[in-house]
């Protein structure tokens, strides 16, 4: 009985987080949007064509910023309803993730950074589609919290037991305070900050990543140190 009002109490505290981020983070986007076309269609006839494209830059923005957010919940409804398709198949690590960084490089490209991939070119038992996801939303974090001009290296290594292989994502950003570590992957204590160029999250992307790889038989987790930079290690089984 106890166990079942506990876990009752955590379900409850996740429907909250969920619907505390739809409201916020969701309607933020969505509000600027709306003022920003509002503006744009009473205004049109008096702004030059640099201002409209700047507007339309603009409104581009913020819909990927919508659509990605918008993603991410669907995402994270479906693995707490236990209907997310997930079949595991043999896939090359190192041509998933040079496809992964390609997805991101735009973004690391605008505030200059350099991403630097090492991986070994071997085949893992994953479901490609969720870690793709995973690598996405590590890689799109360490853009967010890492300084202009500077580098994140995704690299890997075969773990001992020859039955793993770890992937780490290194950055040398802002780093991460001691006291927020263990609240990273817990929705019920989830939180967000501002990137280096006042990016906004919602914190619910590496709360996926940890659902996304223990489904793939893994396990994460991360070093920080404040000032110096951060990195997140994943496992993932290999062939045997």
């Amino acid at each position: 009985m106890i166990k079942s009002e506990q876990e009752l109490s955590q379900a409850n505290a996740t429907k909250n987080v969920f619907f505390s981020i739809i409201a916020h983070d969701l309607k933020g986007p969505v509000g600027n949007f709306t003022q920003l076309l509002n503006l744009l269609k009473e205004n049109f006839n008096d702004i030059s064509n640099d201002e409209k494209l700047d507007y339309l830059n603009i409104l581009q923005a913020l819909s990927k910023k919508t659509n990605t957010l918008l993603d991410d919940l669907l995402l994270w409804a479906r693995i707490q309803m236990n209907t997310l398709e997930f079949s595991i198949e043999l896939t090359n690590i190192k041509s998933l993730i040079q496809s992964s960084v390609e997805i991101v490089k735009e973004k690391a490209q605008e505030k200059n950074i350099e991403i630097i991939s090492d991986i070994n070119d071997l085949d893992v038992e994953i479901n490609e589609s969720s870690v793709k996801t995973v690598i996405r939303n590590l890689l799109s974090n360490a853009i967010k919290f890492s300084h202009r001009n500077s580098k994140i290296e995704i690299s890997s290594f075969v773990n001992e037991d020859l039955n793993s292989i770890t992937i780490s994502v290194k950055d040398s950003g802002v780093g991460i305070p001691k006291e927020n570590l263990d609240k990273l992957f817990k929705i019920e204590s989830s939180f967000s900050t501002f990137g280096t160029d006042k990016e906004k999250g919602t914190g619910l992307g590496l709360i996926i990543c940890k659902e996304l790889v223990r489904k793939n038989n893994g396990t994460i987790r991360v070093e920080s140190t404040e000032k110096k930079g951060t990195t997140f290690h994943f496992t993932l089984p290999v062939r045997t």
